[in-house]
């Protein structure tokens, strides 16, 4: 079966009858860059860019009875058990290694094993390599000490990788319960406001035969479309979703400098839920414009622990996560959601309280200082 994205047919399995298409795609981004470099009044022109990127959609192809099929924790279809501990995993928590099927827990755990193995093999080999050539007096004794340097840094990063993995495992144990009580308590609210977003899709030439423009997230609650837009701009649907609140916020990375003050924002990344538990996460990518509009937006601060803060707003994405259940969300999946993250986690309990009463959500401050993917 062909990808029903692409038509291409090169794919991967995630799980039976469950696939990720593999083909590789043509995409155009716009942006806007000024008419005259240099003079930022001048005005702005659009900038097509063309990249070839993997498809990346996960489509199903199940053929035949498929009730003995073993199934994943999180409820796809199993692809292999983990050679480990016998658990079935599907495509998605699940990772071949050295031709070895393994669950997430032990893949991240044999993951650091290797590379603190490479990194042993590596000062050995350096300490080899300067004995072999060792030059003579004290210029063979000042290479010892390098080589004996570069074996000792090696081995401190091996061992910080994976004292970051614990830490991240630490944190998302305490953080999941929280984030499931948060999730209910909602629930639970009948009357819960919750954030209603627009998103705008492409420009085309005529009023009408505009089509609803997809929801972003994936789990919102379609409410309306309209077209805005003229003959001289073109002509745009924009559908207006709602029924979703955010519970985690993160900075997922950095925007591009500005053109004029040199300065990088932070790019938040969230955790969504919808009204029947179901939960995304993502951020908008950079240089993505689908979302229009939010009310209420959702602040977030991070603190740079020099006085300067830096605030961006959490917005409904799936790019990072696709839907699951909130009771049914596993530590692992938690876990690699906070690898490679700049901040720690904000539990927005503040905000999302005020969402639910109608109220401007506060704005949600977090410091970074000792979290693992700190960058400066």
């Amino acid at each position: 079966m062909a990808c029903p994205s692409c038509g291409g047919v090169e794919r991967t399995p995630m799980a039976v009858g469950y696939w990720h298409c593999d083909s590789r795609v043509t995409r155009t981004q716009r942006s806007w860059v000024p008419l005259h470099p240099g003079h930022p009044g001048a005005g702005m022109r659009p900038l097509d860019e063309t990249h070839h990127e993997p498809c990346g959609f996960d489509y199903q192809e199940v053929v035949g009875d498929s009730s003995s099929i073993p199934t994943c924790a999180c409820g796809m279809f199993a692809i292999g058990a983990c050679s480990s501990c016998g658990k079935p995993a599907c495509g998605v928590h699940g990772k071949l290694l050295s031709d070895t099927f393994l669950c997430q827990e032990h893949a991240l755990e044999r993951v650091a094993a290797l590379r603190e193995l490479e990194a042993t093999r590596e000062a050995t080999r350096l300490q080899e390599a300067r004995a072999s050539t060792a030059p003579p007096s004290s210029l063979a004794a000042a290479m010892q000490r390098i080589a004996e340097a570069e074996a000792t840094a090696i081995g401190a990063a091996a061992a910080a990788a994976a004292s970051n993995v614990q830490q991240l495992r630490r944190v998302a144990e305490e953080l999941l319960p929280e984030v499931q009580r948060l999730v209910h308590e909602v629930l639970a609210a009948a009357s819960a406001r919750s954030v209603e977003y627009t998103v705008s899709g492409a420009p085309r030439k005529k009023e009408r035969g505009g089509k609803t423009v997809e929801d972003v997230a994936g789990i919102g609650h379609h409410v309306a479309d309209r077209t805005v837009g003229g003959r001289t701009t073109g002509w745009r649907t924009q559908s207006i979703y709602s029924g979703i609140w955010p519970v985690v916020a993160w900075q997922a990375d950095w925007t591009p400098p500005s053109p004029d003050t040199g300065q990088r924002g932070p790019v938040v990344g969230a955790l969504w839920f919808n009204r029947y538990g179901m939960m995304v996460a993502g951020h908008r990518p950079l240089g993505a414009s689908a979302i229009v509009a939010m009310s209420p937006f959702v602040p977030v601060g991070f603190s740079r622990g020099t006085g300067m803060m830096l605030s961006g707003v959490a917005e409904p994405y799936a790019n990072l996560m696709q839907p699951v259940h909130t009771d049914d969300l596993p530590v692992d999946r938690l876990v690699e959601l906070l690898q490679g993250t700049i901040s720690a986690p904000i539990l927005l309990q503040a905000s999302l309280a005020d969402i639910v009463l109608g109220a401007a959500p506060k704005i949600m401050v977090e410091h970074r200082d000792g979290w693992p993917g700190w960058q400066g």
